[in-house]
């Protein structure tokens, strides 16, 4: 039987609906939430944005190793809908947020994409580690629905997002896949440390609708990396990255791209 220890347990919320929909722990064990609200009293603490400015928006919040108190705790998004889908965390504790908004008024900062190119654009942001300020904020997308569903970053500070996309515009760069291949296809982007260009972007097709997940690993940090397909897309390199991408709805199976 599995041993279970429950270090600690806590409502987080305010008066009206909050869901929670990622989480992230840095090396010292702080842990980083990230999910949507519609309350106007959200705890905050320490917020670059204070107030609830739409429908729903993102919040992010980092907890303590106790988990007894928010190190910091924001609003984040525009006058529509907003909803945050993953959260990843660097090596200095800034924390990165991806998802999807239906705000044009959405906040940026150093932008890759300044404005929402349609209805629903996928969004990338870096909170500073002690989340009082936007390192950056960008649009992420084309002119139909795109929606950021994972980012991981890797040592140097590069993020990776991926999430799927209707959009046949999305920007691709130096892409494996140029063109979408259907109703929805998914998308892997990889951004630079500075936020300030993509590294690559590619469409990516499946099957089915698309809801990926991101997982990274070093090679030298992946005891088990002979266990799992690697398509050597690009000339291989040490410093490569795995990248595997969850395709598909339940039952599908497990695709893996070769990066760098």
């Amino acid at each position: 039987m599995i041993q279970v220890s429950v270090h600690f347990h806590l409502y987080l919320g305010g008066g009206a609906d909050d869901s929670a929909t990622s989480i992230a722990v840095d090396a010292s064990g702080n842990a980083y939430v990230t999910g949507s609200t519609s309350s106007t009293d959200f705890p905050t603490s320490s917020p670059p944005q204070s107030a609830n400015r739409g429908k729903s928006d993102i919040f992010v919040a980092k907890l303590n190793v106790a988990g007894n108190a928010l190190v910091y705790s924001t609003y984040l998004g525009g006058s529509e809908d907003d909803f945050a889908n993953g959260v990843g965390v660097d090596a200095a504790g800034s924390a990165y947020i991806t998802g999807e908004t239906a705000s044009g008024d959405f906040p940026t900062r150093n932008p890759i994409q300044a404005t929402n190119a349609g209805s629903e654009d996928s969004f990338v942001t870096k909170l500073d580690p002690t989340g009082s300020a936007l390192v950056y904020s960008t649009f992420l997308g084309g002119s139909g629905n795109d929606f950021g569903t994972s980012i991981a970053l890797d040592p140097a500070g590069n993020a990776y997002v991926a999430g799927a996309t209707r959009s046949t515009n999305f920007p691709v760069v130096s892409p494996l896949q140029t063109s979408n291949r259907g109703n929805d296809d998914a998308f892997v982007a990889k951004l630079n440390a500075a936020g300030s260009a993509l590294v690559y972007s590619t469409f990516w097709a499946a099957e089915s609708s698309i809801l990926p997940t991101l997982s990274l690993w070093m090679r030298r940090e992946m005891p088990m990396r002979q266990a799992v397909p690697r398509p050597k897309i690009f000339p291989p390199r040490p410093e490569h990255l795995i990248v595997p991408a969850v395709l598909g709805v339940a039952g599908s199976t497990m695709s893996s791209l070769t990066l760098g």
